[in-house]
């Protein structure tokens, strides 16, 4: 699952190139950069908005801007991300023109203020209080740990010049491009709209468009306000005495693991759940792809890790034409382009569940499990003979 370790780095790196205008400072800024945009290419998207935020807010409070050799530095960071994102980047676009993989505004998701103040039905904590505001991906709210020792942050005024603006700038801009492009406000009993932010940068930035859900952008402003939290902590140093600050931060330390700890669910794993046997046999069987039906990416995770071979899952927030055609053929096995499909995706076994049409399909064909893969004649010939030796799978495709 993508990760952004590296996005702390980036920053620092970032205000590191401000500070000192040192080019070690870009070459590890636009490396670091490319490193976490190939690990998911929502978070290069989201740091391409979020660098220049603090960038200005920090170069404008420590006047690094004023200097050229900061900007030919920027410049020099982002040659570097770009070089070595290239390659990567353009087969996306290209995919990302030839299907139209781009949403509507009808189709993203707003926010409401509401939202933020989101926690899951079994937060242990909150859970009682807020459970009104239990919408899965949009359960947003931080915790009180963290928003205390923020806003103790914002008045902090022994931080790096420069910090708290940034941090700031990123942490208001993030929530408002988090609220999407229709964002409802009610206030005294009226209601407003906004996004207008969102809007603009999906008609102009890059990659925004194919974005399905703007609260993942929630990372960013979650960042900001980490670092906040951080200046909050360093108040907390400054206005107890020596003796009672220790018992304070550690309060704090043990407080803010309870209160993330509580919204982690603990559900009792059914005893005895097995996956079905196929699994353990396929595991056994040479290698190749394997594609199964009904398609369930979470299902196929874990069946992966019995049957140790890769799998389609078809699993992403856009039902590609690949997809389609996937599941068009598992209602219509009997579809003209059914095998043509599995050769050209290079499958080489097909799991079914018991009763499905597609399973009926190919139980008719066990017997060509027989065969050598890569012998399409006899193959084909077998499937034309329609010869019939029981339900047995996997079935293998050469």
């Amino acid at each position: 699952y993508p990760s952004p370790e590296l996005m702390q780095a980036i920053l620092l790196c970032l205000i590191e190139l401000t500070d000192k205008a040192r080019v070690r400072d870009a070459l590890l800024l636009g490396l670091c950069f490319a490193l976490q945009a190939m690990s998911n290419m929502y978070f290069g998207v989201f740091l391409a908005i979020a660098c220049p935020i603090v960038f200005a807010g920090y170069g404008i409070a420590n006047a690094g801007l004023a200097r050229a050799r900061v900007w030919l530095l920027a410049v020099l960071a982002a040659a570097v991300a770009a070089a070595i994102l290239w390659p990567f980047i353009t087969p996306y676009l290209d995919v990302h023109e030839r299907f139209g993989l781009v949403r509507n505004l009808d189709q993203i998701a707003s926010l409401k203020l509401s939202h933020f103040l989101g926690v899951r039905h079994y937060h242990r904590l909150y859970g009682g209080v807020l459970t009104a505001f239990d919408l899965n991906e949009r359960a947003l709210f931080p915790g009180i740990a963290a928003i205390l020792l923020a806003l103790a942050g914002v008045l902090y005024r022994g931080a790096e010049r420069g910090t708290r603006p940034a941090f700031i700038a990123l942490l208001v801009i993030g929530l408002v491009i988090d609220m999407g492009p229709r964002p409802q406000f009610e206030i005294a009993g009226m209601s407003f709209t906004g996004g207008g932010l969102y809007r603009a940068l999906y008609d102009w930035f890059p990659g925004l468009s194919g974005t399905r859900v703007p609260f993942r952008f929630h990372v960013m402003p979650m960042l900001a306000l980490s670092v906040l939290a951080s200046c909050g902590v360093a108040v907390v140093v400054s206005v107890v005495t020596r003796r009672a600050a220790y018992p304070v931060i550690a309060a704090l330390l043990l407080f803010m693991p309870v209160e993330y700890f509580a919204a982690v669910p603990l559900a009792a794993f059914p005893q005895g759940v097995r996956p079905p046997a196929v699994f353990e046999k396929l595991r056994d069987l040479p290698p190749g792809p394997v594609l199964e039906f009904p398609v369930d990416a979470y299902a196929q995770a874990w069946h992966a890790t019995i049957h140790r071979k890769p799998a389609f899952t078809g699993f992403t927030g856009i039902h590609s034409p690949l997809e389609r055609a996937v599941l068009r053929m598992q209602a219509e096995p009997e579809w003209e382009l059914t095998m043509p499909l599995l050769e050209s995706m290079g499958i080489r076994y097909v799991v079914a569940s018991r009763g499905s049409a597609i399973d009926t399909f190919f139980a008719e064909r066990a017997r060509c499990r027989a065969i050598e893969p890569g012998d399409h004649e006899r193959w084909r010939a077998c499937v034309e003979e329609g010869l019939r030796e029981g339900p047995a799978w996997p079935v293998a495709v050469p």
